[in-house]
């Protein structure tokens, strides 16, 4: 797109606030836990990590340090004030909660209402910056009045969420028909979902990652793909930075999800993939991308994120990521996935 005609503004499509309120008291352990939820502590905590290995810059203890501070703020306005002044003042973020209470980790001090109740009350104040999406998990109750509410904005402020969250690991298969009114839902209101496709993240305490896998698969959004076109479907992550190496290391690729995905969406038109987290392994990976985007479907369906804050344990730091990633596709590459596509994902126009 010729730049006298490009609206100069990001989208980063993928990011978290969610606070250390919103995680099972039993994920992290309590030893940490605790002690990061007291600020002088955790100041002590985080200054004798970053110091473990003092010749070596943001090294494996300074990136733990870095992403123990964030998830212990206390409040989602204080993780979003520290990503937002990694970009320029106009650009746009999805920011997605985590319902993580049926994972059998133990309580959640704060459940997934009081946490969209926030971040509600956050994009509002944001004035524009924030797109909220909604963690969804199917087996809440009352589950049709609850995506109503979320869209419709009632009971959080007239803030209505434009799309939805979707992290089966944590428990359910999107192939099952728990998960069809959300897609029904979507399909009627041509709604974005955003769905977890990497073997790494969270998962339920009593799966192993064999399990997780199975939940995580693309293949299970191919005949929910078909049967709700109006559905705008996202892969997160690509299906991860595991794949991707393993794209090139392997010359089978038949079981690799970056294939997969990819040629899933050579077939349907309404499946897109983000490239957070994934992008963070940046030597290896963003060459692939680049090549990837060659092909022309392909290229309009990437979308820029970034996974803030879950990739504070990378070695990239944030900025520096998405600034060198910038400049190695070229100002037309990177605006197609950090502008164009992301709008027409969003419905955005």
């Amino acid at each position: 797109m010729p730049k006298a005609q490009r609206e100069e503004v990001i989208y980063n499509c993928h990011i978290h606030t969610f606070t250390i309120d919103n995680v099972p008291d039993n994920y992290i352990p309590k030893a940490l836990t605790k002690p990061m939820q007291v600020k002088w502590l955790r100041k002590i905590i985080v200054k004798a990590l970053s110091i473990v290995d003092p010749l070596n810059k943001r090294d494996f203890f300074e990136r733990y340090a870095q992403f123990m501070d964030i998830s212990s703020n206390n409040k989602q306005s204080n993780i979003f004030k520290i990503v937002q002044a990694y970009y320029p003042p106009e650009t746009k973020f999805v920011v997605m909660p985590m319902d993580m209470t049926q994972m059998g980790s133990g309580k959640v001090p704060q459940d997934i209402d009081a946490q969209h109740k926030e971040l509600a009350k956050l994009t509002k104040a944001a004035k524009g910056a924030i797109i909220p999406f909604a963690a969804i998990d199917p087996r809440r109750a009352n589950l049709n009045t609850v995506l109503n509410n979320l869209i419709t904005g009632k009971g959080y402020d007239g803030v209505k969420f434009a799309g939805f969250k979707l992290y089966p690991p944590l428990g359910y298969k999107p192939g099952n028909k728990e998960l069809e009114p959300v897609f029904e839902f979507a399909n009627e209101h041509s709604l974005p979902i955003t769905a977890h496709c990497s073997r790494g993240g969270v998962r339920h305490s009593d799966f192993k990652k064999k399990d997780a896998n199975k939940f995580s698969d693309p293949h299970n959004y191919v005949k929910v793909l078909e049967k709700y076109p109006k559905m705008r479907l996202c892969l997160a992550h690509f299906g991860g930075e595991e794949e991707w190496r393993k794209y090139l290391e392997h010359p089978s690729k038949g079981d690799n999800w970056l294939y997969r995905i990819r040629q899933m969406m050579l077939a349907h038109k309404n499946l897109y993939a983000d490239i957070s987290y994934s992008i963070f392994s940046y030597e290896d990976n963003a060459p692939i991308l680049k090549v990837l985007l060659q092909d022309k479907t392909i290229r309009e369906r990437v979308l820029f994120g970034s996974d803030y804050y879950m990739a504070e344990k990378e070695k990239y730091a944030e900025k520096r990521l998405s600034i060198t990633l910038r400049a190695m596709l070229d100002e037309d590459l990177f605006w197609q996935i950090s502008n164009v596509n992301p709008k027409k994902f969003l419905g955005i126009k």
